[in-house]
């Protein structure tokens, strides 16, 4: 079993909303 760290997951997470956010706007434009 992996066990990512506690900044790992929040560096996946934190990457994961902007790549969201900027797709979202793209998507927009």
């Amino acid at each position: 079993m992996i066990i990512f760290s506690m900044c790992e997951v929040m560096a996946v997470l934190g990457l994961a909303l902007i790549a969201v956010h900027f797709l979202s706007v793209w998507a927009r434009s």
